[in-house]
């Protein structure tokens, strides 16, 4: 069985005021399964903001042929300070297997984290 753990958000620059975008986000998650050797072939970020009418999606990367799991920048350059999003993630291995893990947060200059 396949798995994403560890799924973070890390702010590497920005300023956490209300007025000023918060930009240089990257997320990074851990791949675990029961079968050896296991590697991720492709990723899909899905970013969403939370408003007064629900969830708006902000960005949707679609598949993405890359096995990076660590530092991958966020796919948009800039977020709006305290407003809340939720990050999906879901990742597809060799094996034909798939995994996704979901995470809501504030951008703000700290790490975020869900396992």
């Amino acid at each position: 069985m396949l798995a994403l753990r560890s799924l973070r958000v890390l702010a590497s620059s920005g300023d956490s005021t209300p007025l000023v975008p918060i930009s240089g986000l990257d997320f990074s998650w851990k791949l675990v399964s029961n079968r050896d050797n296991i590697r991720q072939i492709s990723r899909r970020i899905v970013l969403l903001e939370d408003t007064p009418v629900g969830l708006r999606p902000v960005c949707d990367t679609g598949d993405v042929r890359d096995d990076d799991s660590v530092h991958v920048p966020c796919p948009i350059d800039v977020l709006r300070p305290r407003a809340l999003y939720e990050l999906r993630v879901t990742v597809s291995a060799y094996h034909g297997d798939n995994a996704s893990a979901s995470l809501l947060f504030m951008p703000t200059p700290e790490v975020y984290s869900a396992e």
